[in-house]
């Protein structure tokens, strides 16, 4: 579930999309409806499971944010934008530092560019990859996109149903002179 403010280009000359991703479910596997959880520099994934693990969780994730960003009615091409990025946990923990959850953040920045089609193999069998992206920019270049450190915001509250989010704030911005 995802939800969403809507500027109203008519009223508002400067809009900003304020885009909230819930942490995703695992769709399918034995993880069948667990929270993909958090990747951080903490936890790397080390051995072949868990390299698999954190490809389908950046999949869940970019899903996700995908689904946000559709239902937030953010426009396509908007050339170059600014993105603010808030995490939230469910509780409030000292320890914590956003820079170390760039993982997570990855793929959600990237459901902001183009989709991208892999041919690759698996097992010997060629097979399609497929990740999904909006198109609000042409790709997280920095002269198409502007990110803010990302920041941690107030927590969820320990009873809360969602294990996790990743609030964007997108703004649009000039053109820079080529």
């Amino acid at each position: 579930m995802t939800s969403a403010s809507r500027p109203d280009p008519a009223t508002d000359p400067d809009p900003v999309w304020r885009v909230v991703v819930n942490m995703p479910l695992f769709g399918d596997g034995k993880r069948a409806g667990q929270p993909v959880g958090w990747h951080s520099l903490n936890n790397l994934p080390a051995s072949t499971a868990e390299k698999i693990l954190y490809s389908k969780a950046k999949k869940q994730w970019r899903l996700a944010t995908y689904a946000a960003l559709q239902s937030a009615r953010v426009p396509k091409h908007l050339g170059r934008i600014a993105v603010d990025i808030e995490l939230r946990f469910p509780e409030q923990r000292d320890d914590r530092n956003s820079e170390n959850f760039g993982l997570s953040i990855k793929p959600v920045i990237d459901a902001l560019g183009k989709t991208e089609i892999k041919r690759t193999t698996y097992r010997g069998k060629p097979r399609l990859v497929v990740n999904v992206g909006w198109e609000v920019v042409e790709s997280d270049a920095p002269r198409f996109m502007v990110q803010s450190h990302p920041t941690i915001g107030e927590p969820l509250g320990r009873n809360s149903k969602v294990r996790g989010q990743i609030i964007l704030t997108i703004r649009q911005l000039p053109q820079e002179n080529q």
